[in-house]
């Protein structure tokens, strides 16, 4: 497990904690049935705690339930099962190092607490416990938890309320018995009648069907339900379904405009607690309305939309600044390109490149000019210390005076406040499934930049040009530069869009790295070929 999979599984929505391999909670964990850990909370975990996984803490806080099939249990019943989840259900599903499986639904509406003998080898784990996050069969990006089956939430009622059969589902006789007096009776009756009204109706059953339904569960009631009000039971539950579906159509509006960037409809219907089939389609529909107002725009993925930002930022060309941001780069960039305030410059290079190298000899250069904030997702304070000593001729209170040194693996541009500052970001490396993210990342820093420049470092693949993210990490970029180890290095200019003489693009410098901190170039830059 690791820290950037549980950091994932924040963005679900999900409350986690970390367990130890007895699959015990390495943390006291009650506090987070009522809030979720802080993305440096889950940090400081993994780099003090070590876990051996992360279990998700089910029930509202989280959204979701868990189904715990301990297949490999002989007492394991699959036609019993087979009565409580059908084979045509898609849910985000785990596989657990024994053979079970674990199968996340959506939390319903009504109240569900963990229970360990829901069933023969079958656990509930709901409100009050919290479920362990294993190999994925079906990913949470592949499916979104499925609304809990009716099947549950019977056998939920029929166990509270004393009416589980006496052989514990250890035959394929094991049924809910319907002829029990306990629903439809004295003291629950009208509440019954209207919620089989309700179900009729968010299932989408035609009005005919419905009221004669209602009518023979009515006179099959002890004592009967008056058929004088049936006819309100189901005008009650129209209502109520007509109140819910414009409900769900501003609530979903509500929630896309004040969502920053992009998002995917799974995202609405977990925030919202969207579970039914209709409910979600309702949200789906209020979503294409919106691409019809040119409020929203369909994104690249299935289900994902982006935002349209009908802000205007007015550009006050007299007041804008015709100066450069004076930074002087290393490998003698400084002498080819120009870096404007607002800028972005991407570093991408491959394993022992040297970028961080790069990185840190472009703060080295540029102390006591400007403030520079360093921010490093891969290096913790021995390791950092260490390279910085490579540098001879400065002492480590000569950076800690010029530079602040930040550890920090995501939302970089929450530390960008606009100021005229260097920010250097040593590195981004987006996950490998989900590449297409570097662009929003180095998008927002953008936004956030106005008065500062960035330097930004991101892994590539030997011989390519483009790191992690292709043309994502490009579009953004100013100035980009490939880097690739070998003997000797070799620096290419792929991308410069502010230049003194002529355009560098698809200039090269070879270089040697030595010391850890010197950069002796090979001649000087030339176009290839």
């Amino acid at each position: 497990m690791k820290v950037d999979d549980a950091l994932m599984y924040l963005d679900y929505g999900w409350s986690i904690i970390p367990v130890g391999p007895d699959k015990k909670a390495l943390v006291s964990w009650e506090e987070f049935q009522h809030r979720r850990a802080t993305p440096d909370e889950v940090r400081a975990w993994f780099k003090k705690l070590n876990p051996a996984g992360i279990a998700i803490v089910t029930g509202r806080i989280s959204g979701v339930f868990c189904i715990d099939l301990d297949k490999y249990k002989p007492e394991y019943n699959a036609e019993a099962v087979e009565q409580l989840l059908p084979d045509s259900i898609e849910t985000p599903t785990t596989r657990t190092p024994r053979g079970g499986t674990h199968l996340l639904f959506a939390m319903p509406d009504q109240e569900l607490r963990s229970r360990n003998d829901f069933a023969p080898a079958v656990d509930l784990k709901a409100e009050g416990g919290y479920a362990i996050i294993h190999e994925w069969i079906i990913s949470p990006d592949e499916a979104a938890p499925a609304a809990c089956p009716d099947s549950i939430l019977k056998r939920y009622s029929y166990i509270y309320s004393n009416a589980w059969s006496k052989n514990n589902g250890k035959t394929t006789n094991d049924h809910i018995d319907h002829t029990k007096p306990h629903f439809y009776s004295q003291g629950r009756r009208d509440e019954d009648v209207f919620h089989a009204v309700n179900l009729m109706v968010k299932g989408g059953g035609e009005l005919p069907f419905i009221e004669k339904t209602t009518e023979l569960l009515a006179l099959g009631c002890n004592p009967p339900f008056p058929l004088s009000e049936v006819s309100a039971k189901i005008k009650s539950a129209l209502q109520r379904a007509e109140r819910r579906e414009r409900n769900i159509a501003g609530e979903v509006r509500e929630w896309a405009l004040t969502t920053i960037d992009h998002f995917l409809t799974t995202d609405c219907h977990k925030d919202l607690e969207l579970t039914t089939r209709d409910h979600k389609k309702a949200a789906n529909m209020t979503f294409l309305r919106m691409v019809d107002e040119g409020l929203l725009r369909k994104g690249r993925k299935r289900g994902e939309y982006e935002v349209v930002d009908l802000t205007e930022d007015v550009i006050d060309l007299k007041a804008a600044s015709i100066e450069e941001f004076p930074i002087t780069m290393p490998l003698s960039l400084s002498d080819l390109a120009i870096l404007d305030p607002g800028t972005i410059t991407i570093f991408a290079g491959a394993k022992d490149a040297g970028k961080s190298a790069l990185a840190i000899e472009t703060a080295k250069l540029n102390l006591g000019r400007f403030p520079i904030v360093y921010m490093t997702s891969e290096m913790y304070g021995t390791e950092l210390r260490k390279r910085l000593e490579l540098h001879k001729d400065l002492s480590i209170d000569d950076w800690a005076k010029s530079v602040k040194f930040i550890k920090r693996t995501g939302n970089w541009a929450d530390k960008i406040t606009g100021e005229r500052m260097l920010y250097i970001i040593d590195y981004i490396e987006p996950a490998e499934d989900r590449l297409y993210e570097v662009g929003t990342i180095l998008r927002s820093i953008h936004e956030k930049l106005k008065d500062g420049v960035a330097i930004i470092c991101i892994q590539k693949k030997y011989g390519d040009d483009l790191g992690r993210g292709g043309q994502f990490t490009l579009d953004k970029a100013r100035l980009y530069i490939s880097l690739d180890g070998g003997r000797p290095n070799r620096a290419k200019i792929i991308s410069c869009k502010s230049f003194r003489d002529r355009n560098p693009r698809g200039m090269v410098l070879h270089f040697k790295y030595r010391n850890g901190s010197e950069f002796v170039p090979e001649g000087y830059w030339k176009y290839e070929g």
